[in-house]
């Protein structure tokens, strides 16, 4: 409506900033789950969500024309929303946030369906947990949630029905697969070596691809359409300041290993999110009978508030007295990481 009257190019720079205001959204959301997390640690929440904010994936996305923006933003939104239940009590409010994020979920893009089952997960046992303190309404509040969050199914099917066609757009797009020639038996094993090295036993899937590679070098940087990328000794070089914030961040997980038990079932949701839109990705690649053909790390950015966390808890794996210094360092590395990935793209095209 607003660039109705405007030229195409017009439109385009309204949609671009439209993506950018989802990518400012994504950070903040994604503040707001360190913060729902991690609420014992104020100082960690800005290290989090900077680095969030500093993502150069999420840069790039965030100042394109893509669905990717708003399911972005969704999706983390939708894991603020289950954070802030289970901290601070299943709600009606929170309950209707919840469906509502589903439901405009649902509309972005298939990827976002992986998030689905696992969030609905989460709303039952944020129901049965409530339940045991008082019973009353938390199963109305349940259900209202759930029918908000079915309701673009209910409107497909509605909208199917009268003209005569069952298709339910999008919901059918995630369960037809590209190519019915590949059979099933063999996705498992698939899905494990595109984010894990081989086990043995294993057939090799990939045919001498490592999944895991792909992911972390395009974590350090493949940009546009994967035509744009840094020399293979800045990959290198980018492992030691990674296993060092991987250690960090596994530290502050044993520290704190008491609280994490009594979290259990708030992680197992968050879990089975993580596994969901992985699984997602793998099932999409693994039809189209072309081995890490569309591996992105732009399909794990649904996560990207996970991100957040490790490089908060990395912070606070740093121990009391180095823990603010190393998330000063850790701010800016990411925005080193940015900046210097600006500047290679802007080589690719200029230089």
């Amino acid at each position: 409506m607003l660039g109705s009257g405007g030229t195409v190019l017009d439109r385009l720079a309204l949609m671009r900033l439209y993506s950018a205001l989802m990518g400012g959204f994504t950070a903040l959301f994604a503040f707001l789950f360190v913060r729902e997390v991690l609420p014992g640690a104020p100082w960690a929440w800005t290290v989090g969500g900077l680095g969030v904010a500093l993502a150069p994936l999420l840069g790039m996305m965030s100042g394109s024309v893509n669905p990717d923006a708003l399911m972005f933003a969704v999706s983390t939104a939708l894991f603020y929303c289950l954070s802030r239940a289970f901290r601070r009590g299943f709600t009606s409010k929170i309950a209707i946030a919840i469906g509502i994020t589903i439901a405009i979920g649902c509309m972005t893009k298939v990827t976002f369906l992986g998030l689905v089952p696992g969030a609905i997960l989460g709303l039952f046992a944020l129901a049965l947990r409530e339940g045991r303190k008082s019973e009353a309404g938390v199963y109305r509040t349940l259900a209202i949630a759930l029918a908000i969050a079915a309701s673009p199914a209910c409107i497909y099917v509605i909208l199917g029905l009268r003209t005569g066609s069952l298709s339910l757009g999008i919901l059918t797009d995630a369960v037809s697969p590209v190519n019915h020639h590949r059979p099933g038996p063999g996705l498992l094993s698939y899905a494990w070596q595109l984010y894990l090295p081989r086990l043995p036993g294993m057939s090799p899937e990939l045919h001498g691809i490592v999944g895991s590679t792909i992911w972390f070098e395009q974590l350090v940087g493949k940009y546009g359409w994967l035509d744009t990328s840094f020399p293979l000794w800045v990959v290198k070089v980018a492992l030691i300041p990674a296993t060092i914030i991987l250690a960090l961040f596994a530290r502050a997980m044993l520290i704190n290993r008491r609280q994490l038990r009594s979290r259990w079932i708030e992680i197992v949701v968050y879990a089975c999110m993580c596994v969901g839109i992985l699984v997602g990705i793998a099932a999409t690649q693994y039809q189209t009978g072309i081995p890490g053909s569309y591996t992105q790390f732009r399909y794990l950015l649904p996560l990207i508030a996970f991100g957040g966390i490790i490089l908060a808890l990395a912070a606070r794996g740093a121990g009391r007295r180095w823990g603010p210094t190393v998330g000063v360092f850790i701010i800016l590395l990411a925005l080193a990481h940015d900046l210097f990935s600006q500047l290679l793209v802007i080589s690719r095209y200029y230089g």
